[in-house]
């Protein structure tokens, strides 16, 4: 079985050559490739248009897709590209590969972190009336036949709400958060980030409500 990776790298300049040779010491003998996606990025990029969303990233890399078993990851340095590779053999080793869908559950987080990601699941899961965990974790692997079955995409936070609608086999994969090395997060600093991190997921549940 082939697979693809998507990694969305706005402004992810600094991170890109360490993430990369991650994930090459990670890659052994499988087909994988690796599908690179710069969203306009602010510096040393000869992209001069309008930066779109993450979404628009991630839908932008899956429509260049070759692999039968498809994904993406973080382009952060903390994102373990091991949890990747085990994420494609899960499926890899199922039975009933088109009804497993693989996301991360990140493991040594801090545990203000860790209590926000509890209230905001439990807000997700209140609001969509499906229990929902920890949203925004990495990766998100499955196989090609759920990404063709999608008729809209919003945000990977849509995908992971389809998968249980749609009563996939949801697997949660133990990934390892590594320290930053040389980049800054560029949404999640302070508590002025959280408060507009839960407006958007106010806005964005009502209108998954609407559009599933």
């Amino acid at each position: 079985m082939s697979y693809s990776i998507i990694i969305p790298c706005y402004n992810a300049e600094k991170n890109l050559p360490i993430i990369l040779e991650r994930f090459s010491q990670a890659i052994t003998n499988k087909d994988i490739e690796a599908i690179i996606v710069n969203n306009a990025s602010l510096y040393n990029s000869e992209n001069n248009s309008e930066n779109q969303s993450y979404g628009f990233e991630i839908l932008l890399g899956l429509k260049e897709t070759k692999g039968g078993c498809i994904g993406w990851t973080h382009v952060d340095t903390q994102a373990d590209p091991n949890g990747v590779i085990r994420a494609f053999e899960l499926i890899e080793q199922s039975q009933h590969k088109e009804d497993l869908f693989v996301k991360g559950s990140r493991k040594g987080r801090s545990l203000f972190n860790n209590f926000f990601t509890i209230g905001m699941s439990f807000f997700e899961s209140l609001c969509l009336k499906i229990m929902l965990w920890e949203v925004n974790a990495q990766p998100n692997v499955f196989h090609k036949s759920f990404y063709c079955s999608w008729k809209n995409f919003l945000h990977d936070f849509f995908v992971y709400y389809l998968a249980k609608k749609q009563k996939l086999n949801v697997k949660r994969l133990p990934v390892k958060f590594l320290p930053r090395i040389s980049d800054q997060s560029t949404w999640d600093n302070s508590l002025k980030d959280k408060e507009k991190s839960v407006i958007r997921t106010m806005k964005y549940g009502d209108t998954l409500k609407q559009t599933i």
